[in-house]
């Protein structure tokens, strides 16, 4: 069972149509703590399919319930940019820490490293699937989709049975481990939640060739995930810590 303050930890992002007052969602994303600021963690495929666009990301708020941030004209006025993992699609921004966003941004203390995930643990991802029928997309009411770990080959290469759909991308996985004892036995009852990454790619297999000859691809309902150690070595890279300086020199932290 996951607690509520887990499922504030993501939220989507997308597209506001200004003519038609209409907002439309293209990925999930999840919120990461990092003494003193807050990033919001998705997928870079979808942001750079996007880029040339205003973003906006659904929050919950106070006292509005629920609002619409600006993430384009937040990094106009910051001078701040998104930062890029290209190889293991992965993005990160800064955002504000506002009182008034019902939000919760998990610590690096709760990351779990792939080494220690194993096949057949319990998964859980917390999305915002909107493709799916009769799913409002003027709430920020999170969906979680259960699964397992299929399979571990690298970090950024950890794949999962949890459903992953094109406007869920970068939405958090977190994985439920159970806690051993001192003699190695497992503790009945009392399990761990952790943040394992963020859901990155949805796989396929391929089939038979149609008669024009074009393959064909069929969703096995296999999906990746980018390891939490690969979003905690994106945020010290070169161009995260310059975002973090900027932050710094202009508030006197």
């Amino acid at each position: 069972m996951l607690e509520k303050e887990w499922l504030l930890t993501c939220a989507p992002i997308g597209i506001l149509e200004k003519t038609k007052q209409s907002w439309t969602p293209i990925a999930a994303g999840v919120f990461v703590y990092d003494n003193p600021f807050i990033w919001y963690v998705t997928s870079r495929q979808q942001i750079c399919k996007n880029n040339d666009t205003p973003l906006y990301v659904l929050l919950r708020h106070k006292t509005l319930h629920q609002i619409l941030f600006d993430i384009s004209s937040m990094h106009k006025q910051e001078n701040l940019d998104w930062v890029f993992d290209e190889q293991n699609n992965i993005a990160a921004t800064l955002f504000p820490a506002d009182p008034n966003f019902e939000l919760k941004a998990i610590g690096f203390e709760s990351f779990f490293a792939s080494k220690d995930i194993l096949p057949a643990m319990n998964c859980y991802s917390v999305s915002y699937p909107y493709i799916l029928a009769e799913l409002d997309a003027e709430t920020v009411n999170p969906c979680v989709l259960g699964g397992i770990i299929s399979r571990i080959d690298e970090p950024s290469k950890i794949y999962v049975t949890t459903p992953i759909f094109p406007d869920n991308y970068g939405s958090p996985l977190f994985v439920w481990k159970n806690p051993f004892n001192s003699s190695n036995s497992i503790i009945l009852g009392n399990p761990s939640i952790y943040f394992g990454g963020i859901m990155t790619k949805t796989i396929s297999t391929q089939a038979n060739n149609d008669r024009s000859g074009t393959p064909l691809f069929q969703s096995i309902n296999l999906g990746v995930m980018s390891s939490s150690e690969l979003i905690q070595e994106l945020l010290v890279t070169p161009k995260a810590l310059s975002q973090k300086k900027k932050l710094k020199e202009k508030n006197g932290i």
